[in-house]
């Protein structure tokens, strides 16, 4: 299992399951991979993925928030109490993507911690959206 601990040899060894086809079959380049072999690559990519996420957050978030300064979606998370679980949610999104993975299920848990901290929050995201809309002038209580 040393394909979780090297990033590109998972990616290669991702790709060639879905291929079909692992690089030492020159003979028989056709493999069936199996549903249970497809759930392990799966299960190894989600658990370097979380390895991933807890690494580059224990390295420091200056970078990344700097390359997300330009999405205003970003933005509205990053300044609200759950920016831990967006943060968490939106780096396991882009490496899911970056793997070929299927994020929605990749990233439940992160997008459950999510979704918990913007309901545990309702209050701040209610003001943040009423003052939204009150500067694009759609307040509805004016």
């Amino acid at each position: 299992m040393a394909i979780v601990t090297a990033g590109s040899g998972f990616i290669s060894y991702k790709m060639s399951i879905e291929r079909g086809f692992c690089e030492g079959a020159a003979s028989s380049p056709e493999l069936t991979i199996t549903t249970e072999q497809k759930d392990l690559v799966n299960k190894l990519g989600t658990q370097f993925i979380k390895e991933t996420v807890e690494a580059e957050e224990k390295e420091g978030t200056e970078e990344w928030e700097k390359e997300k300064s330009g999405c205003s979606f970003c933005q509205h998370f990053l300044q609200s109490p759950c920016k831990t679980q967006f943060m968490r949610w939106s780096k396991c999104v882009d490496k899911s993507k970056d793997l070929g993975m299927d994020y929605v299920n990749t990233c439940a848990v992160y997008t459950d911690a999510l979704m918990s901290c913007t309901s545990d929050n309702d209050e701040y995201f209610a003001l943040k959206q009423k003052e939204m809309e009150a500067e694009k002038g759609t307040d509805p209580d004016q």
